[in-house]
């Protein structure tokens, strides 16, 4: 087989290979499985889950076939290969066919089939060619390749210093003189100081077989060794951080996969599939050419140009955690190495080394001019430089910088802490967990004779700054803002969770639930759906993914936006709009007003989602100033929409005599990032944007008499529940930490204090906890994922992000981990207390 089928055949075989591990690695997480693959995303892979056998068996023969030149004491070799390989996709295939079969455990055996035939078939390649490998003895020098590493360094930093500076100029990181002087010096730096230690991980095998006198194959073994530990360490710490791995799987995996991609490139550069060598020093068996191969240099330069200036972009919204990115600057950080080795020919050395000197002044003005002319936040010139902080916020425009963090994280941080984190949330994260029943009311009485008509809208990631009832700028919302003159606005509430995936669930259940989804039967937790049993209410409710999942009781239920057959499709989950919903609601009201049963509606429209609002196009900022406030454009145009709708049905209401005998509430599920600090979404970011939601609700007349309530105390949306059952009479509602509370209380009684001390929040998709003071002036964050902690001075004309010192931050992680302790004994009472010490 001639070197270009080879190549493509090896390379497609390899991907084929990684897929299905990968496919398995995501089965084997509980959470990963529910959101990726019991509900797939895109339309390849329903028929990838299915058929990934037969693209196991594919690759396997494609890769045998490529063995046919294997010396005879090889050969048995072959059939062993073929023999795993159609053995594993045997097994594979009775799972996909006997779904009673499948489980966490043997999908978490299953990923290392595939990685294990990757790194046979290169094992295999290089023990072939061991021969031709000690015939061409040592190739490189030491210095050579540590000068080629230090340019590739540099370029690295200084591409995405331009990008960042360029390509990303809304991403509102205003940075003061000093903090822009200090990252630049940080990313040079620190790209400098990785790429050196890798270069050396590498090269010390070399050293020492040389002074050793030991022969050239051992030299290549050592080296693949260093290279493969280098390989590991990168997707240990920057590829899988935002899976909810433990530590021995994360690290089993992540050498077994580095050793495999190892060999198997070496195997690749060994037969002369690739002419030049590259940086793990595995030598060719053909004598190298002194000729530059132009072909590869052009190659690696667009590679470099693609990965930088337009991947970031096209992946923002279908990352997870930042995973794919980190996974393109990976790989960009590869071509650089290989075009740095190809460029340090003589004739080239000088011309590069001064195109690099150029880039890097032009990044480090792009990075200058970029970071002083956004000016978003009104407080920088006021608050002391924080170098920490800005590193850290710089690095969500500059992945290739958070990549080189996340590298040295672990060296500088409390590692005990963050395993604590990561042990403590995983505690309710787990198929095993049975359902423990959380009520609202124990023992709920018969309840008030009268029962009003309840309007549930809760607009998926809708923020308070964007309703003129929370900001004055605001001038696209008026029938929201005539519908927040008659009713109470709760002006600081939260959401203790940043995804839907948990946070609509904690609506229904009135309280926090546990991490793992969603423990069945959940209506030992749903307290919602059990109030509306108790009074006998028609629910109308818009069926989404989650509430085909969440609901028990489907007997007097109105399926609206019944169009939508299959709302867990990527295709139909972000349909669900305001317009035909209350299109479909008022249409089935009018028929059904005979009827005298009180009416619940609920609908959770997507039109606001970010994922909605980019459409087919990588999210970019359009800003759009009213007053002193700039506002997200796509953003406003569809809250715009909303806002006619939402003025629609309350006329409806008013028109039908059903207004007054109403609760209506308008909420959202949790906030969203629209290009503030380079962050776009909510998934994996726990800060004041993404947990901050409005509550607007309207109360009789008749329920509001005896009743007084503080707009200004802290709400959260786990209250709304409490706060319908002690409206409609079935209180009194229990002091459990983990419920809500009712927000109306009896002008009579004595003052509850208006909430707790502090609130836990957490991400839904991932490892990342928080403490919201009490009163709503601080939030603090610790990312397990990624081994950092955030603290938000969230104080009114102070707001703003700071580092914290050390005593201080050894109180709030232990806050911290007794509040998620807390949670955990009560949903697994045998669950051990913290381990963690702070001495």
């Amino acid at each position: 087989m001639s070197r270009g089928p080879l190549l493509i055949v090896r390379l497609g075989s390899a991907l084929a290979l990684v897929l299905v591990a990968t496919l398995y690695l995501l089965a084997s997480i509980p959470f990963a499985y529910y959101h990726f693959l019991q509900f797939p995303h895109f339309w390849w892979m329903p028929g990838f889950i299915r058929f990934h056998p037969l693209v196991l068996v594919a690759a396997v023969s494609s890769l045998v076939a490529t063995l046919h030149d294997l010396p005879a004491a090889l050969r048995p070799w072959i059939r062993y290969l073929a023999i795993v390989g159609v053995t594993a996709a045997a097994c594979m295939g009775a799972t996909v066919w006997f779904p009673i079969l499948q489980s966490y455990e043997i999908a978490a055996a299953f990923c290392f089939m595939p990685i294990g035939i990757l790194g046979m078939v290169g094992g295999l390649d290089l023990a072939a060619h061991r021969t031709a490998i000690v015939a061409a003895g040592r190739r490189h020098d030491g210095p050579r390749l540590m000068a080629a590493v230090a340019f590739a360094s540099l370029l690295s930093a200084a591409v995405y210093l331009l990008y960042a500076g360029l390509l990303e100029p809304a991403a509102g990181i205003s940075l003061q003189p000093v903090e822009i002087a200090a990252v630049v010096a940080a990313s040079l730096a620190g790209h400098l100081a990785v790429f050196m230690l890798a270069a050396l991980a590498i090269l010390i095998p070399r050293i020492i077989a040389a002074r050793r006198g030991w022969s050239p194959w051992v030299e290549l073994l050592g080296m693949l060794g260093g290279t493969a530990f280098v390989v590991a360490v990168l997707i240990r710490r920057v590829l899988l951080t935002s899976l909810i791995l433990n530590d021995l799987r994360a690290i089993a995996i992540a050498a077994a996969l580095a050793v495999a991609l190892v060999l198997y490139s070496a195997a690749l550069i060994v037969r002369g599939t690739l002419r030049t060598i590259d940086a793990t020093e595995a030598v060719a068996s053909a004598p190298r050419r002194r000729t530059t191969p132009w072909w590869l240099v052009i190659g690696c330069a667009m590679v470099i140009i693609v990965c930088v200036g337009m991947a970031p972009r096209v992946l923002r919204l279908a990352d997870w955690g930042t995973t794919l990115q980190k996974l393109v600057v990976c790989v960009t950080w590869a071509a650089s190495i290989t075009l740095a080795l190809q460029l340090e020919a003589d004739p080239l050395r000088r011309f590069s080394r001064a195109a690099t000197s150029v880039l890097v002044v032009v990044g480090v003005v792009a990075a200058t001019v970029g970071a002083r002319q956004l000016g978003a936040e009104p407080s920088t010139a006021r608050r002391p430089p924080d170098i920490a902080l800005a590193m850290e916020r710089y690095a969500t425009v500059d992945i290739s910088l958070g990549v080189v963090l996340d590298l040295v994280r672990p060296m500088v941080t409390d590692t005990q802490f963050f395993d604590e984190i990561r042990r403590l949330g995983d505690v309710t994260d787990d198929r095993a967990l049975r359902a423990i029943p959380l009520r609202v009311v124990e023992r709920p009485g018969a309840g008030s004779l009268y029962r009003p008509n309840i309007f549930i809208i809760v607009i998926d990631s809708l923020r308070p700054d964007y309703l003129s009832a929370y900001n004055r700028d605001v001038t696209f919302t008026p029938s929201i803002g005539a519908f927040a003159d008659d009713s109470i606005v709760m002006r600081q509430t939260f959401a203790p969770y940043t995804g839907t995936a948990l946070s609509q669930p904690a609506l229904w259940a009135g309280g926090l639930i546990p991490r793992r989804m969603y423990v069945q039967p959940f209506s030992a937790v749903n307290n919602l759906e059990r109030l509306l049993l108790l009074g006998q209410y028609r629910r109308y409710i818009s069926v989404d993914e989650i509430l085909s999942v969440i609901l028990g009781d489907w007997s007097n239920v109105v399926r609206l936006d019944s169009r939508l057959t299959h709302p867990e499709r990527l295709d139909e989950m972000y349909k669900f709009d305001l317009r035909s919903t209350l299109t479909e609601l008022t249409g089935r009201l009018d028929q059904d007003l005979p009827q005298r049963a009180p009416v619940f509606f609920y609908s959770q429209p997507q039109s606001l989602h970010i994922r909605v609002l980019s459409g087919d196009k990588y999210p970019r900022y359009e800003g759009l100033r009213r007053g002193t406030s700039v506002f997200f454009k796509p953003a406003v145009a569809a809250l715009t929409r909303m806002d006619a709708c939402f003025g629609q049905l309350i006329a409806y209401l008013k028109a039908r005599d059903l207004y007054d005998d109403s609760i209506v509430i308008l909420t959202s599920d949790h906030g969203d990032y629209y290009g503030e600090q380079g962050r776009w979404g909510h998934a994996f970011y726990l800060a004041p944007e993404t947990i901050r939601i409005p509550l607007i609700m309207h109360v009789p007349p008749r329920l509001r008499e005896g009743r007084r309530w503080d707009p200004n105390a802290v709400a959260m949306l786990t209250d709304v529940t409490p706060t319908l059952y002690d409206l409609l009479g079935y209180g009194p509602v229990l002091p459990r930490e983990l419920l809500g509370r009712p927000l109306l209380e009896p002008t009579d009684g004595a003052a509850d204090g208006a909430g707790r001390d502090m609130y836990l929040m957490q991400s839904s998709y991932s490892r990342i906890f928080g403490l919201l003071d009490g009163r709503a002036q601080w939030l603090y964050v610790a990312n397990a994922n990624e081994a950092r902690e955030e603290f938000f001075d969230m104080r009114a004309g102070q707001e703003h992000a700071r580092s914290l010192g050390r005593a201080e931050r050894l109180q709030y992680r232990k806050w911290l981990l007794d509040r998620i302790a807390r949670v955990n004994a009560y949903y697994r009472p045998a669950e051990a207390p913290p381990a963690y010490s702070s001495h």
